[in-house]
């Protein structure tokens, strides 16, 4: 995450106009006690803001302790940092857990939607 934030700033202070950007982030280090800390001071040694960060998690990561992961991604994202769920339903699709979160974005895995158009049954009914 250091690295990538660190030529975040690079870029912009060539004047760069820059969307935000997503660092995809591991079970392992989401579990790391330190990582609120750490992200604390990256954002404060590059002087990047938050709201130009976004973690990027899959939707396995965050369910395999996710009270604990709820709790980690809640505090980040209080500071600014936008979360995003990549591969959302293929695995769980637990939406009653889902929708009390703070993410930004939720990316809907292709095979939960692939065939939406073309089998009968996936089609709304009135």
């Amino acid at each position: 995450m250091l690295e990538q934030a660190w030529q975040y700033q690079q870029w912009l202070a060539a004047g760069l106009i820059l969307p935000n950007i997503a660092v995809n982030l591991s079970a392992r280090q989401l579990s790391q006690p330190t990582l609120i800390a750490k992200s604390d001071r990256i954002l404060e040694r590059t002087q990047m803001k938050p709201k130009y960060l976004g973690l990027e998690i899959t939707e396995t990561t965050m369910m395999l302790n996710f009270d604990i992961t709820y709790n980690v991604l809640s505090q980040l994202s209080k500071r600014g940092i936008g979360i995003f769920v990549d591969d959302f339903g293929p695995d769980y699709a637990a939406f009653n857990k889902w929708k009390n979160f703070l993410m930004k974005s939720l990316k809907i895995d292709l095979s939960l939607v692939r065939d939406l158009a073309s089998l009968p049954s996936d089609r709304a009914r009135n």
